[in-house]
Parts: C-alpha cells; structure tokens; sequence
C-alpha cells in the first residue's frame, strides 16, 4: 500500500515528467526551438497521474477510518458521542425555531381569514380557506367596503343602487362576487382611469 509521501512523491514526480517531457527536447536542441509532447506520452502521463490522485484519495479515506477505528478502540467513544449529541441539540433548536415560524404565520393567516370574512361577508366562507392570503388579500384591497363611521352623512338622500346588466351578474357571479360588491369594483376601476 502506498504511504502518503510516496503517493505525493509520485504525483509530483509524473507532474515533473510531464514537463520535463516538453522542455527537455528545447534544451537539446540549443534552446530556441520549442518541441511539442507526443500526444501518446502526454496521455499516458495523465492517466498515471490520475491513477496516482484516486490511490491517494482511498489512502485518505482508509486513514480516516483507521483513526476512527483507533478513537473507538481507545475509548474515546465519549468524542464521538459529544459531537453527536451536540448536532442534534442544534438540530433540535432550529426545529423548535421554525415551528415557532410556522405557528406565528397559522395564527397570522387565519386572522388574515377572519378579516376577510368580516369585511367581504360569510357568503363565501368556504372559499377563503382556499385562496392564498396573497390572492385574498388583494380581493379585499380591491373590493373593501369604506368603514360608515368615516363619513359625513351630510343629510342628503343616498343615491339609488345601479341595476347590473345580465351579463354583469353573470360576470359577477363568475368571479365569485355579490353584486354589490361587483358594482364596487366597477366604480374603483372607473376611478383608477380617471373616469367619472
């Protein structure tokens, strides 16, 4: 079995050839000729050098499990067993850290829902529950009702409910909205193109 200074020494000594195989000709030749490596020595000197890097790379790992082997057989078992259970304290707290994540982001969510309902009514109850809060969110941005106490009553009379056309109600009820709601949203895109 190779030892690992002659596995380097050897390594080092094909890195050597291999140069010493393209500048050795130069030298002979007075030095102003550059002479190329034949392809088939270069090749063979790679696949020398590559034999010699996964030599040294199982004398690695076999000395590692050797020293392993030589921990446990001096009772330094308890090393091994420390190192253990510190990875899976650690493990542990980053558990307990993201399920303390997770239940912030239920409690967050289901809030989120219950804002949902409140403000857009229990019509569609079973569909908040399935919409992503992202989604959801945007729903009630768009079609919130105004909070009444907000505003000046001003003692006029409220203006008449528009009547929605067949194909309003059908579009309506396609996305899942009253018609009141879907007036609104009619309203709010009319503002946003400055439309009156």
């Amino acid at each position: 079995m190779l030892q690992p200074n002659n596995a380097e020494q050897i390594i080092d000594n094909a890195n050597q050839s291999a140069e010493n195989a393209g500048s050795g000709n130069a030298n002979q030749n007075g030095g102003d000729k550059k002479e190329t490596v034949p392809l088939a020595t270069f090749l063979s000197l790679k696949d020398e050098l590559k034999t010699y890097k996964e030599q040294l790379d199982e004398f690695k790992k076999l000395q590692q499990q050797q020293e392993e082997a030589k921990l446990t057989e001096q009772g330094d078992l308890k090393k091994l067993l420390d190192l253990k259970e510190s990875e899976l304290t650690e493990t542990k707290s980053r558990i307990s850290q993201l399920e303390t994540k997770a239940n912030a982001y239920d409690a967050l969510e289901t809030q989120e829902r219950l804002d949902a309902k409140t403000k857009l009514g229990d019509k569609w109850d079973d569909v908040y529950n399935t919409i992503p809060i992202a989604a959801l969110r945007k729903i009630i941005s768009t079609v919130s009702i105004p909070n009444a106490a907000n505003f000046d009553g001003g003692g006029g009379s409220k203006p008449k409910p528009k009547e929605l056309t067949d194909e309003q109600k059908a579009d309506a009820k396609a996305k899942g909205l009253t018609d009141e709601a879907y007036l609104r949203m009619l309203e709010t895109r009319k503002k946003l193109k400055g439309e009156k």
